[in-house]
């Protein structure tokens, strides 16, 4: 089932749903005037770096609360709501031959890619997410990302990186954990090279959170839990990075803003969703 099916379906359902319909048009009304006020966005590739550590939906507000790295912290304003907008922002017509992009996001692979710009814009992507999975977790650990940028370092000493990492973005593989659907079905999706025969999520945390099956204190524990768990190994790397080392996000986490924002919807310039951390790390 492609996009403009599942867009489809929602509308149809909002439509003989009352409730959803008010949602729907709440949501709608929301986008608008966050989109009138929005600030410009901030764009990675304008700015200087040799490593670039990217932490998969991370607020501003949860990293200046946990971080402990020495560095220089600012606030950044993403050009995107989702991962792909981010990609298409920063990376559009873009030559970036002298960059390894280690990836342990399934959307950053060079299927997705070549669907977003007809071409792999960087020397190499390293494919974590494929071969550094857990079907325990249903994502990639941290530990995973670790290993494979070690490895390429060593190889290509001279190249620039991005390191993605999934965390903070669920599952919630922390000390605190809760019950909730992880990442294998874009990761099948992606290996089948279709978007159009991806599953569905089930039911994940963030429908448990909307539902009232859990509350907001619960899953904010836990997603500051994740935080804390990738900010342990990105702090183990640092010391085998050399240059100059920043850490930023695509995007953050919406968190029931509003009673109807979840997860991170894409083109929603909520401050949640695109106030995201740039820490320039101290040597």
């Amino acid at each position: 089932m492609g996009p403009k099916s599942r867009f489809s379906m929602r509308v149809r359902a909002a439509l003989v749903n009352p409730k959803k319909l008010w949602i729907a048009i709440k949501r709608r009304s929301y986008v608008r005037l966050y989109g009138l006020i929005r600030r410009h966005p901030d764009l990675v590739t304008e700015r200087r770096w040799d490593n670039l550590i990217v932490l998969d939906a991370c607020r501003f507000d949860a990293f200046a609360q946990l971080n402990k790295i020495p560095g220089k912290l600012s606030k950044m304003i993403s050009p995107g709501s989702k991962t792909e907008e981010w990609m298409i922002a920063n990376f559009s017509n873009k030559r970036m031959k002298d960059v390894i992009y280690v990836s342990a996001n399934p959307y950053v692979s060079r299927f997705n890619l070549r669907q977003m710009f007809g071409t792999n814009p960087f020397y190499r992507v390293v494919e974590v997410w494929k071969y550094g999975w857990s079907e325990e977790l249903e994502t990639v650990h941290p530990f995973a990302v670790n290993e494979a940028t070690l490895i390429n370092l060593k190889k290509h000493s001279e190249k620039r990186f991005i390191i993605h990492y999934i965390q903070p973005h669920f599952p919630f593989i922390g000390k605190y954990r809760i019950w909730n659907k992880g990442w294998g079905h874009i990761r099948k999706a992606v290996l089948r090279h279709s978007w159009d025969r991806l599953e569905p999520e089930g039911y994940d945390v963030w429908q448990a959170f909307e539902n009232g099956v859990l509350d907001e204190l619960s899953v904010w524990k836990a997603y500051l839990s994740n935080l804390e768990l990738v900010l342990a190994y990105v702090e183990k790397l640092l010391p085998r990075l050399g240059g100059v080392t920043c850490i930023t996000s695509d995007h953050g986490s919406a968190f029931g803003k509003f009673g109807v924002f979840y997860k991170h919807p894409g083109k929603t310039p909520l401050p949640e969703l695109i106030e995201v951390p740039w820490l320039e790390v101290e040597k």
